[in-house]
């Protein structure tokens, strides 16, 4: 869930995310992402100008969506013994 929490706008605009994840893991990224934006609104957005209200803007090269760093290395752990496992890089 770490990165559903990270990553939550991003998640909900990819597609083939979404297709990757089960029901109740959707619906964990959307209730996330409406209880954040139900915070910052209540903090300190109703103070900015409507304007300045969107969460999810892109002006230019710059995007308030935070995205993670595909290329960034991943460690995993096995708990359990599974044999041989071949990991392709694309």
């Amino acid at each position: 869930m770490e990165q559903i929490e990270k990553y939550p706008l991003y998640i909900l605009r990819q597609s083939d995310l979404k297709d990757l994840l089960s029901s109740q893991e959707i619906v964990y990224v959307r209730r996330y992402q409406e209880l954040i934006e139900t915070h910052y609104s209540e903090s300190f957005l109703y103070q900015l100008p409507l304007s300045q209200h969107k969460q999810d803007e892109v002006s230019g090269d710059l995007s308030m969506v935070v995205e993670p760093n595909l290329d960034a290395p991943v460690f995993c752990k096995a708990l359990v013994t599974v044999g041989h496992i071949d990991v392709h890089s694309e």
